[in-house]
Parts: C-alpha cells; structure tokens; sequence
C-alpha cells in the first residue's frame, strides 16, 4: 500500500521534543551574551514552557505584572525548593494546569545537585534538599508555564545567581548534546526506512549509512 509522504525535520522535531521534554534557544557554545540584559532595569528570568525554554528580561523594579504575564495568571505562586532561586507557577495552574515535565525534570535535577554538593548553596539548603531527596516518592510536580528567578533574602524576585547560570549552562548543553546524538540516530533510522533523502544531517554523522539497504 502506498504509503503518504511523511514529514521528515517534523518527525525528528518531534522525536528529539519527547527525549529531551526541553529544546534549548541554541547551543551554550554558540550562545554568546545569552544572560546579558537590555536595560539597567533588566533581569534574566528562565521561562519553562510545555515544549521549550526561553530567557526572557522582565524588570527589576516590578516583576510581578511580567512574571504573571508569562505564566498566564494574574495571581503568580512562588515555589521555594533552594534559596537562590524562585519558582513562579500560576496560581490556578496548580489545580487546573497541564503536568509541565520538562519544568518538574529541570527542579528535581537542581534538588539532587543542591542535595549531593554539586550545586553550591547555604548549610541549611544542602540540608533542606537532603531531606527532600530523601523523601519517599517525592517529586516537585509542576503544572502550566513555569518562570525561574533568583531569589532575595526576603523571598522577592532577583537576577539570578553566577552559581545558578553556569547550572544552566551544562543543562543546556546536556540538552543540545542529547538532541544532536538523536538527531543522528533518527536521521539513520528514517533512512533506513524511506532510502536515501535530501535531509542535512548533523555533523559528524556518518554519510554512508543504511539508507540504501534493501533499495533496488
């Protein structure tokens, strides 16, 4: 049976989206400037959507209107797992929202490096992320648009740490590492199935594949 022609980039799209539950702005390696602000005003924010990432400016003065912006509810809910970076979830969200598993995977990350010593943070945050990595079945489930600020002593909005961005950083690059070498292996995989396609595959990738098996 003749089978209708497939969307190759949208499958691989598609596949590298469910692997990795995140697709990063661009590589940290070519990424220059990516924390750097537009205004005295400004601060970097990470906003975690259900199928992406992106870093955004919101202002330093007045965060609050820009943060519930982003997460689409005028009443904006701060999450306190570490003491260097605030979780701004919707209000309504929590009840209401879709699971954001990217979101929940990036926060269960920070609580195991903050717990383990990989992530510097005070005694009494190493102590507080032991006791809920620790916790039987623990997950910190997220739901809907999720914003990530650093923190004040008093549990306000703030630009986020040096500590926090190099963190994000290798997150990032985890996550472009991850989509290239998938991308590969689709690459391969779909030329294995449909014979040889006028699809760039990614560098390093070796040209001379499986495609043409089978192929009169």
């Amino acid at each position: 049976m003749h089978q209708p022609p497939r969307d190759v980039f949208d499958e691989i799209e598609q596949l590298l989206t469910s692997i990795t539950g995140l697709t990063p702005p661009e590589p940290p390696s070519t990424a220059a400037g990516i924390w750097d602000v537009s205004g005295p005003d400004r601060m970097r924010a990470v906003l975690l959507g259900h199928v992406g990432l992106e870093l955004i400016d919101i202002p330093r003065s007045q965060p609050f209107p820009a943060i519930a912006e982003q997460v689409g509810d005028p009443l904006p809910e701060r999450v306190h797992y570490t003491p260097d970076v605030l979780i701004w979830v919707g209000d309504n969200s929590r009840y209401t929202g879709q699971l954001n598993d990217g979101a929940t995977g990036i926060i269960c990350e920070l609580i195991c490096d903050v717990a383990n010593g990989t992530y510097p943070s005070t005694k009494h945050g190493r102590t507080h992320a032991q006791q809920l990595a620790a916790t039987p079945d623990f997950i910190p489930h997220l739901y809907g648009p999720v914003v990530l600020t650093g923190a004040t002593e008093h549990g306000e909005p703030a630009p986020l740490s040096d500590a926090f961005r190099q963190w994000f950083d290798a997150i990032l690059d985890q996550v472009a590492r991850t989509a290239h070498a998938q991308a590969a292996v689709v690459v391969d995989a779909l030329l294995h199935l449909f014979g040889p396609l006028d699809v760039p595959r990614p560098d390093g990738a070796d040209t001379d594949g499986p495609g043409t098996a089978g192929m009169n």
